[in-house]
């Protein structure tokens, strides 16, 4: 729990000693925070120049920003900045469908606010993304959680259809090797490598390699490194595809 300005830790935060931090970015208002802005220690900011300045050697901080107030240029350097710098971004906006919130998901948003929120609500917000939660619609974090299940559900499935010569080949190809790298790659022939392909290519019923990246993509990167698990069967393997992945 915040207790009071400048030396107040939450619950959770960091250590649990660290001061909860709060940037307004690029025109956002203290008041926004209400009474409360008075328990956390809130700080201006007007570009990403300064952002990274303010979070030079400072523990995470919530930056606060209202998509409506930036210029197309200054979202587009906002958002291409966003995930190296080390801040909790919330933003205000009037977005209303689940694409728009798992847009602002993909995007680094660990938050989202209606740009009308009651102070109450922003700090409630503040406090929870601070302490390592999500701030979104139940509904949009239940879709996304259902999604992710029968993804992982039918990845189960295509892990059963492929040898594990198969999936070694199509992670290397999801990691941008040709045929003649992977055959180097394996110590196996180059024809070798394109029987496996063909056969990989129609279980899948695929034709090329983009559209092997892209399925390896829509079951994520995470999903990568499991096929490679499977596909080595406990014997020594290429460090290089789990690195490049």
């Amino acid at each position: 729990m915040v207790r009071s300005r400048g030396d107040s830790p939450v619950e959770g935060y960091g250590s649990g000693t660290e001061c909860l931090r709060v940037i307004l970015f690029d025109g956002v208002p203290a008041s926004c925070l209400g009474s409360k802005r008075d328990a956390v220690e809130t700080l201006h900011c007007e570009d990403t120049t300064h952002l990274r300045t303010l979070l030079k050697g400072f523990v995470p901080a919530v930056l606060l920003v209202d998509l409506a107030l930036l210029t197309q240029s200054g979202r587009a350097e906002l958002l291409k900045n966003l995930r190296p710098l080390r801040a909790l971004p919330v933003a205000f906006s009037d977005a209303s469908g689940d694409p728009e919130h798992e847009e602002l998901l993909r995007m680094g948003f660990v938050g989202l606010l209606p740009r009308h929120a009651s102070p109450e609500t922003v700090y409630r917000a503040v406090c929870s993304v601070a302490d390592g939660q999500l701030w979104f619609p139940r509904k949009t974090i239940s879709r996304l959680l259902r999604a992710s299940l029968l993804r992982a559900a039918l990845f189960e499935d295509d892990l059963n259809r492929f040898t594990p010569r198969e999936m070694q080949i199509l992670t290397l190809i999801g990691n941008g090797l040709n045929n003649q790298q992977i055959a180097d790659e394996l110590c196996i022939s180059r024809e070798t490598v394109r029987w496996h392909v063909r056969m990989s290519y129609s279980k899948l019923g695929i034709e090329d390699r983009r559209s092997a990246r892209e399925y390896l993509e829509s079951v994520c990167g995470l999903k990568k490194n499991r096929i490679w698990a499977k596909s080595d069967g406990g014997k020594k393997g290429s460090s290089r595809s789990l690195a490049a992945g």
